[in-house]
């Protein structure tokens, strides 16, 4: 990443209520061709000259997050963001994207959030035939042209969290789990298209006075839908596309 700068403001009270806004940028990439190959900076292998000298331009991540509590209730929030990323491995990909997102959290009980999320993101990818033959198992012309176009990814997410250990930080009694379920379809406006569940949890018990011990277990599930290929633009007789 060479060189990177990283700059956040919060405001705790904006416009009062206690309303929070975030706005954070990231800056990436900097002095990419001048430092490429020197000291400790690995050679990307990438001609300055060439058409993949775009590698060496400077990345960014920014977004800005504005946060309500207490909407029509002290147990929900309401929550909007904004967002800008390009991000790149040199030689490899580009992918760019910006979006917005919706977020409607209530506390349902103690500790325990149930949330709701649209995420709506134009996103593109620039990349080698490669790059898509490995992780697509695309690799005619035609087809590639259409994975490089410009690719709406919205989809819309339950998700849910319980805590009951004893501590958040260093916890040594009690469990804490979520889970989520996530679509994406013609329905959210989306074109890579999917069905996932993800679940995750953890236990904590307590050995004599100084001593614990924990478990972790995560699983997740993921299944394309047929209709992707048809929304990129590609051949349907190439399976499914995740």
């Amino acid at each position: 990443d060479f060189f990177q700068v990283e700059g956040r403001f919060t405001h705790y009270n904006f416009t009062g209520s206690a309303r929070r806004l975030d706005i954070q940028g990231v800056i990436g990439n900097l002095f990419a061709r001048s430092l490429n190959g020197r000291g400790i900076f690995h050679n990307a292998s990438v001609p300055a000259t060439s058409s993949l000298s775009r590698y060496f331009v400077p990345t960014y991540n920014a977004s800005i997050d504005l946060r309500e509590p207490w909407f029509g209730s002290p147990h929900n929030e309401l929550a909007l963001s904004v967002f800008a990323h390009r991000r790149s491995a040199p030689g490899i990909y580009i992918d760019r994207g910006y979006g917005t997102s919706f977020t409607f959290t209530r506390e349902v009980a103690q500790q325990a959030l149930a949330s709701a999320n649209y995420r709506f993101e134009m996103s593109k990818v620039d990349a080698g035939d490669v790059y898509f033959c490995i992780n697509y198992g695309v690799c005619d012309q035609s087809t590639l042209e259409s994975l490089r176009g410009n690719q709406r990814l919205s989809p819309f997410s339950i998700t849910s969290t319980i805590d009951r250990t004893k501590d958040p930080f260093s916890p040594t009694r009690g469990f804490r789990a979520d889970g989520g379920i996530e679509h994406a379809s013609a329905f959210t406006l989306s074109d890579f298209r999917y069905n996932r569940l993800t679940g995750d949890g953890a236990a904590f018990y307590p050995v004599r006075k100084r001593a614990s011990i924990g478990a972790h277990i995560r699983a997740g599930w993921v299944g394309a839908l047929g209709s992707t290929a048809q929304a990129v633009g590609i051949s349907g007789t190439l399976g499914d596309i995740v």
